[in-house]
C-alpha cells in the first residue's frame, strides 16, 4: 500500500488490522497504539483536523500524530483510543451498564466549553450541506431508517430536504459530537475512554446527539446490524439524561441525518 513519506516513517513495518465498521467510505488501519484514516473527503479531513486540535485537553479524543493530503487523498495518523466500541456485544447485551455510560458521555460533551469553537453547525450550516448533497445526488437512499422513503415516507431526498427546510425546530445550543452512534464511542473500564470520527463536532442543537445516540441504540436493539436484543430498553436513556423526550425533535434530527 502506498503511503506518503511523512506517514510511512511513523508506521513502517508495523503490523495493523483493518477496521470495517462505519460508513464513511474511508479506509481505517489500526496499529497497536495508532490509527490511520485514508479517504478522499477533503472537507471531512479539514473539519476533523480543526476539531481534534480544538478538543485536545477538553475531551477524550484522538490526538493527531501526522496528517497530509496527496493526489486528492487525505491521510490522518492519530493516537488509538483504548477500549471497545459501545456496540461491542458485551455492552449491547447489558443495557443496565451501557445506558448510564452513554448518558455520562453525552453530559461530558455538553460540558465542553464552546468559546472559540471553530465549527458552528447550527441548522443554517447543516441544511446548506444537506441541500448540496441532494443537488449532487450524494444521498444514500438504501442505508436509511425504515419508512424514510416509500409509501409511508418521503418520495425522494429532495422531498425530505424540503420538509426539513419548512419544519425547522427551535434550537438549543450545546457542544455536539455530531455523529454520536455507538461505533464512535469507546468504553474502557466501565467509563467513556474516548470519542472518534469528530468531523461534524461543534456547536449545534442539543438534540443532534440525543437523536443519533437513541437511533443507534434502537437499531442495535432491533437487530439492524446483527442479533436483536428485544429486552433492551433504549428509552431509558432519556430518564438518565433527566429530560422528557421531544419526539418531534428526535424525528427531525434523525431525518436530517439521512441526508449526510
Amino acid at each position: 500500500m502506498y503511503l506518503p513519506d511523512r506517514i510511512r516513517k511513523k508506521v513502517n513495518k508495523l503490523a495493523y488490522g483493518i477496521n470495517s465498521v462505519g460508513m464513511s467510505g474511508a479506509s481505517v488501519l489500526c496499529y497497536d497504539d495508532m490509527v490511520l484514516k485514508i479517504g478522499r473527503d477533503t472537507e471531512d479531513h479539514e473539519r476533523s483536523k480543526a476539531m481534534l486540535s480544538y478538543l485536545e485537553g477538553k475531551l477524550p479524543a484522538p490526538r493527531i500524530i501526522e496528517e497530509c493530503e496527496e493526489n486528492g487523498i487525505c491521510y490522518m495518523l492519530m493516537t488509538r483510543i483504548k477500549g471497545k466500541m459501545a456496540c461491542a456485544g458485551e455492552y449491547i447485551d447489558n443495557a443496565a451498564e451501557l445506558l448510564p455510560i452513554l448518558a455520562d458521555g453525552i453530559k461530558l460533551l455538553w460540558r465542553v466549553d464552546t468559546h472559540g469553537c471553530p465549527q458552528q453547525n447550527m441548522l443554517d450550516t447543516k441544511l446548506a450541506h444537506a441541500r448540496r448533497s441532494v443537488e449532487l445526488g450524494l444521498c444514500d437512499e438504501d442505508n436509511v431508517q425504515p419508512g424514510t422513503y416509500g409509501p409511508d415516507g418521503f418520495s425522494s431526498p429532495k422531498e425530505l430536504y424540503a420538509w426539513l427546510a419548512a419544519n425547522r425546530p427551535d434550537e438549543e445550543r450545546a457542544f455536539s459530537h455530531g455523529d454520536l452512534c455507538l461505533p464512535n464511542v469507546f468504553i474502557d473500564g466501565g467509563r467513556i475512554s474516548g470519542f472518534i470520527d469528530l468531523g461534524w463536532a461543534g456547536v449545534t442543537d442539543i438534540y443532534q446527539d440525543i437523536a443519533l445516540c437513541y437511533m443507534s441504540l434502537v437499531n442495535n436493539r432491533d437487530g439492524k446490524y446483527g442479533m436483536a436484543h428485544p429486552y433492551f430498553d433504549a428509552g431509558a436513556l432519556f430518564s438518565l439524561l433527566d429530560i422528557e423526550p421531544d419526539r418531534d425533535k428526535l424525528y427531525y434530527y434523525t431525518m436530517l441525518d439521512e441526508l449526510f
